[in-house]
């Protein structure tokens, strides 16, 4: 009797007596669904609320938010097409599906979440060529047709990729540590393992790394000139030098962000499997952790993306408004609206219309 054999006997066993397959307290079962199920509705609703904000305010309409949509609904795919069938899993202990539902729902795991990882270069790459190369932006990139092109580039490279196991390269299976139909972490698989990696999480994490300190450093090389220009202005006038290391500070927390939140949710997937090649297993507790660190990528994306961004912020503001009564709302805009608020925001939106204008 080979491994999965014995394996399928001791699942058969362990239902047959009302037990849990994984042998799992009901306290543990009910810990490890309980999160999954919050990181799914997180990841639904997070996501969802950018798309809305998107669609509702017309400053967002912008070639960048359009490639940060394209990101929320790879996540939100994620979370309606794939987590579920993790959750039952887990749930479950066992997959209550066929093989070729496995390998489907498996695949769909290793498509959506490379797609993810492609459009967050996909912004990256913009930011950078719209900051620090603006011309060639201007040139290349500053129309939709392009942008729509580098969206079905996000998709179809996947598409592409993550398909070698489905016609014999590589293998999708039920992995019972991570409780989901997965890619397959074997010996046997290891070239498939090396592809994939090196195409959806290590490019991605280089390109990501690449793009933002470039442009760390050009706004910083930018601030330190126009510091030096005004230099006689900044005595006089404090605000200025305080602009400026705003600007500064905001690139950093983007960047420390990014990469932070990237390192942090797809390395420890990418460790724990490698080391189950090289049959050095870990402990089951740590696979539901870092696959928990995975999925989680799903909702901080919203907050990464959408968060940081000033417009975001007043257009989540402004659909939280619309929820409470019209004379709480006016109240509370007049008491929160600071002296000169009037002028700052009439720039604002004169700026958002040049910038849509342009674009």
């Amino acid at each position: 009797m080979n491994e999965a054999e014995l394996k399928a006997k001791n699942v058969s066993h362990a239902l047959e007596k009302g037990q849990d397959p994984l042998g799992r307290s009901p306290l543990q079962l009910g810990i490890e669904v309980t999160i999954a199920v919050l990181i799914c509705v997180a990841c639904i609703v997070g996501n969802s609320l950018v798309v809305i904000a998107i669609h509702r305010t017309p400053r967002l309409n912008t070639i960048t938010n359009m490639l940060v949509e394209n990101l929320a609904w790879t996540d939100i795919s994620m979370a309606t097409l794939h987590l579920p069938f993790w959750i039952a899993s887990m749930y479950s202990g066992q997959w209550p599906l066929g093989h070729v539902a496995c390998r489907l729902v498996g695949f769909s795991e290793l498509v959506f979440g490379t797609a993810s990882l492609q459009t967050m270069a996909g912004i990256a790459i913009n930011r950078y060529f719209s900051i620090v190369k603006r011309n060639l932006y201007v040139k290349y990139f500053s129309d939709r047709e392009t942008t729509y092109l580098i969206i079905a580039f996000s998709w179809i490279v996947p598409l592409i990729v993550c398909s070698p196991p489905l016609y014999g390269w590589g293998t999708i299976e039920y992995s019972n540590k991570f409780n989901d139909c997965t890619m397959g972490w074997n010996v046997n698989d290891i070239s498939f393992v090396v592809f994939l990696l090196t195409i959806s999480i290590l490019t991605t994490m280089i390109i990501i790394i690449c793009c933002y300190f470039a442009i760390f450093k050009f706004v910083r090389r930018s601030s330190r000139q126009i510091q030096n220009h005004i230099q006689s202005e900044i005595h006089s006038n404090p605000h200025i030098n305080t602009t400026t290391a705003k600007r500064e500070t905001k690139i950093i927390k983007i960047f420390v962000a990014v990469v932070c939140v990237y390192v942090l949710c797809w390395t420890p997937v990418c460790a724990v499997g490698i080391l189950e090649i090289i049959d050095l297993a870990a402990p089951r507790f740590v696979y539901i952790i870092v696959y928990y660190m995975m999925f989680s990528s799903s909702f901080w994306n919203p907050i990464i993306y959408g968060v940081f961004n000033t417009q975001f912020k007043e257009a989540f503001k402004q659909m939280y408004n619309t929820l409470k009564p019209s004379e709480a709302r006016s109240s509370t805009t007049e008491r929160s609206r600071p002296p000169g608020e009037e002028l700052a925001l009439t720039r604002r939106m004169f700026c958002a219309e040049s910038e849509q204008q342009n674009t």
